[in-house]
């Protein structure tokens, strides 16, 4: 792993790969990480020390700082999980960025078991403008999750990993594509391998949040609040599929859930179609819920949300036509969106097998291009 790291930052050159070796205070064995810290202090000469922070130097005017999180006294909080290893490192870059010693303003996350493009770094979509209107603040990598390669198990269970992780991104996709079909400006993609971000946009929502899982959604649903996501669909990350507990909820749990269950791809479940068929009726009429012909379904699951709350908050601003719009979507975020497609499936459309919401949202994306 350290080797294919070494080898991509040195192709790029001039690149600073920050590597926060990390686990919880509640894991005692820390043989694995052990051994990734010794392979990586081997990968080139050192040349800068401090505590539990190492600088060493790679080909081509290219670099690995390592950082211990993982040693007794040094592991991190089992609460604050992935989302403080992340914090660390990104907040790193954003000091060197501050003062002068990296000259690009992007910073950019993502996991070793990952292999990036080779235009990875092509900053071209980052610095436009989305719709001509709202600057790029963050951006989301194209991905694809690969062959489980972990030659410590057996085949067939290589195998099932890799056939549920496909299971499961389906299950991503479609997810993203019924709110990018809904209108919803939080129809992007949460992944934290997969993210860049200004850094200067970053220092404004204070970064990645201190959490065991999550920490990707939140921050990318506070920058989406400051200006562009874009979706770099050139650049596409792959992702090796494997097995994970790190976190309590994400791709490693719902991977191990696909395989302790036995589930194949017709049996995996996911929301009803008509969850984004309700956002798409909120997204294009959102000032509807100023007025008595609300949707009844809608209003009960926005009155589930706070929509009270908000209104009294309107009225409070005093906010006008002018800056409604801007208003509402502040708050019916994606994590709000999120909790309406969840209190519609849990009152009103329960979940089906993805195939068939897969099919369904297809027909209706045909019915409207033929219109």
């Amino acid at each position: 792993m350290i080797e294919n790291c070494r080898s991509f930052c040195s192709r790029q050159g001039n690149t600073l790969l920050v590597l926060v070796i990390n686990q919880g205070d509640n894991q005692e064995d820390r043989t694995e990480n052990k051994q990734l810290w010794n392979s990586a202090i081997k990968s080139g000469p050192s040349c800068w020390q401090q505590g539990n922070l190492q600088l060493l130097q790679w080909p081509n005017q290219s670099g690995l700082l390592l950082i211990d999180r993982f040693s007794q006294g040094l592991s991190i909080p089992h609460k604050e999980g992935v989302g403080l290893a992340r914090k660390i490192a990104a907040d790193i870059i954003v000091h060197l960025i501050a003062n002068g010693k990296i000259i690009s303003p992007w910073i950019y996350s993502s996991d070793a078991d990952c292999r990036w493009p080779a235009n990875y770094f092509d900053t071209d979509a980052l610095n436009q403008r989305e719709d001509n209107k709202n600057k790029i603040v963050a951006a989301h990598f194209a991905f694809e999750h690969t062959a489980c390669v972990d030659e410590s198990i057996d085949s067939e269970t290589r195998q099932a990993i890799s056939q549920a992780t496909k299971i499961y991104e389906q299950g991503l996709h479609y997810y993203q594509q019924g709110l990018a079909w809904a209108e919803s400006p939080y129809a992007f993609y949460t992944i934290g391998s997969c993210l860049a971000f200004h850094f200067k946009a970053y220092c404004e929502v204070r970064g990645f949040p201190a959490r065991a899982a999550g920490e990707d959604f939140y921050l990318l649903n506070k920058l989406a609040k400051l200006g562009g996501i874009a979706f770099l669909n050139q650049q596409t990350i792959e992702i090796e599929s494997r097995l994970s507990q790190r976190a309590p909820f994400g791709t490693g749990p719902a991977v191990s859930d696909i395989i302790g269950n036995g589930i194949q791809l017709c049996d995996y479940v996911s929301y009803h179609p008509m969850c984004f068929f309700k956002i798409k009726e909120l997204m294009q009429a959102p000032s509807k819920i100023l007025s008595t012909d609300l949707d009844p379904t809608i209003e009960v699951a926005l009155q589930s949300l706070g929509l009270a709350k908000f209104l009294r908050h309107l009225k409070q601003q005093n906010v006008g036509p002018d800056k409604f719009d801007s208003e509402f979507h502040t708050w019916f975020d994606g994590f709000r969106s999120l909790k309406f497609i969840h209190y519609l499936r849990d009152h009103h459309y329960p979940s089906i097998p993805l195939p068939q919401g897969i099919a369904q949202l297809q027909d209706w994306k045909a019915s409207v291009t033929e219109k």
